[in-house]
């Protein structure tokens, strides 16, 4: 009898030692984690590094031009899209903002066209504007306005955001449709048709276009406005080669380069629509005279693809006035000058003084477009880590004759260019051919 009371008081002791531990280990384990979720908010505060946002203004700014991002100035009354409000419209002046640009979307009568804007200031401040053409082609004519039907967040999440974009067409041609995708750290967006969207142009106002490596024997494709165009009507229609798959808009007055892609295809792939008294867009502020013959605005054909718009702002490309006679295969040196005159001022972020010099800032595979006697030669130029910050460069010119001007870019990455650089051919390898970003490279 001893014996059994024994063993049941230490069944006892046993359970009473195991319902404490069970509730010791309940109490030290930490509760369940809920998915982390990010508050919207109202007013604007600088873009967390990574993602991407949508604004809704609050307005109806009203049609027209619009020659700034009007709604900058209320922007402390923005009210943010909360992160994972999908399928949501929105019945105002709408906002997406990327890494380093925003794309303005209009509500309203004849809202004319989406407006993107590079950011000139770490707090986001609006710089250059971009008047997006979205144009549905017939036999008629094109039509690229009309009334806003609906903007609808279809994703909406810190690291992509996807919004379709509806413009109602005249004449009963039905709805302009396309769908706007930007991710988080990148800087660019894709535009992608959903219905009678034929193609889309950047209205640049700029006077040189290239087409990198699409000349053929690896030359790229130029077209200088002030030198090229006939001049013989107000407008002209100028088609770059079939073999573009990118095309750059260096923009003079803000230290930008507009940077458009598409997807590889046997069809025409860009067009120039360049336009006679046209704008001066910058180029007339560097001593040369005004630059009467613009490329009022590059387009890109849909295809049923998207096309990419990428911005590259300050130190990715230079322009510099050469005139002098050269020889081919012997050793030439361009003492870099920044070209701007005082009278416009310094451009916002940017490090170089009006009259100063110039310097490459970033190491990487560079491409120089040279105009002698009247013709472009491209020289790919390798800059590395020691080389960033010269201000003169020597090279062999491919040709002999009037050195006219010379115009660098930064094309391609090396492994001494920066992780936080984005280069073209990155924009192109990560948007166009979805591609990891490649894995070089020490940090500037």
């Amino acid at each position: 009898m001893l014996m059994r009371r024994t063993i049941i008081v230490l069944l006892a002791v046993v359970v009473m030692f195991a319902a404490l531990s069970s509730r010791s280990s309940a109490i030290d384990k930490p509760p369940a984690s809920k998915p982390a979720t990010v508050a919207p908010k109202t007013g604007y505060c600088a873009l967390p590094k990574g993602t991407v946002r949508i604004w809704d203004t609050g307005k109806c700014y009203g049609p027209g031009l619009r020659m700034g991002l009007v709604e900058w100035k209320d922007r402390r009354q923005w009210k943010q899209s909360p992160y994972g409000s999908a399928k949501i419209d929105l019945t105002r002046d709408t906002v997406l903002e990327g890494s380093n640009f925003y794309i303005d979307i209009a509500w309203g009568e004849d809202a004319l066209t989406p407006k993107m804007y590079a950011k000139k200031k770490p707090d986001g401040t609006p710089s250059r504007r971009n008047k997006l053409y979205q144009v549905f082609s017939t036999k008629e004519k094109g039509y690229y306005h009309g009334k806003t039907n609906h903007i609808r967040v279809l994703k909406n999440s810190p690291k992509e955001a996807v919004v379709e974009y509806s413009v109602k067409l005249p004449k009963g041609l039905g709805d302009r449709v396309g769908r706007w995708r930007l991710l988080g750290g990148k800087p660019w967006v894709e535009l992608t048709p959903v219905r009678h969207l034929t193609m889309v142009g950047m209205h640049g106002e700029s006077r040189i276009i290239i087409c990198p490596e699409a000349a053929g024997s690896g030359q790229d494709y130029a077209f200088d406005s002030l030198k090229d165009l006939p001049g013989k009507k107000r407008t002209e229609w100028i088609a770059p080669p079939t073999t573009s798959h990118m095309l750059l808009d260096p923009i003079m007055d803000d230290d930008t380069i507009w940077a458009m892609m598409v997807v590889p295809g046997k069809k025409k792939r860009f067009g120039l629509n360049t336009q006679i008294d046209g704008y001066p867009a910058g180029w007339s502020r560097i001593g040369e005279g005004t630059c009467w013959r613009v490329v009022s605005a590059p387009y890109a054909y849909f295809e049923g693809k998207k096309v990419v718009i990428g911005i590259l702002r300050i130190g990715y490309w230079h322009y510099q006035k050469i005139d002098s006679d050269v020889k081919k295969g012997e050793n030439f040196t361009i003492k870099w000058k920044y070209v701007y005159k005082k009278r416009r001022g310094k451009i916002t972020s940017s490090p170089f003084k009006p009259n100063g010099p110039w310097w490459p800032m970033y190491a990487g595979k560079w491409r120089m477009v040279t105009r002698i006697d009247g013709k472009f030669h491209t020289t790919p130029i390798t800059i590395s880590a020691d080389g960033v910050g010269k201000k003169e460069l020597t090279f062999k010119p491919p040709a002999s004759g009037k050195l006219e001007y010379v115009l660098i870019y930064l094309y391609d990455r090396t492994k001494d260019t920066g992780k936080d650089i984005y280069t073209p051919m990155d924009i192109y390898r990560q948007s166009i051919l979805d591609k990891k970003p490649a894995g070089n490279t020490r940090r500037k």
